[in-house]
């Protein structure tokens, strides 16, 4: 319902049950999702309009274990020129 095309979007607690709605929802977007690993709650996921270029930033990702559950995406943008 919003006429503001955000360049950026970030969701949490997606849920893992979810991903395939997240994934098609907004056309125009890319997405980036971490859900959980032993839960199906939680989650996160980051929308990057196309018309930036960007690209997932592994270098920073926080490993996820048992003990710690932590769902993270790094994404660098540039503006395209």
């Amino acid at each position: 319902l919003l006429t503001i095309e955000f360049d950026v979007i970030v969701l949490s607690e997606i849920w893992s049950t979810s991903i395939d709605f997240y994934t098609n929802i907004l056309p125009g977007y890319s997405s980036y999702q971490d859900i959980p690993q032993y839960s199906r709650v939680g989650g996160v996921c980051i929308y990057v309009r196309n018309d930036l270029k960007h690209e997932e930033n592994i270098d920073y990702k926080f490993a996820s274990t048992a003990c710690n559950l932590v769902e993270n995406v790094w994404i660098e943008i540039t503006k395209k020129q």
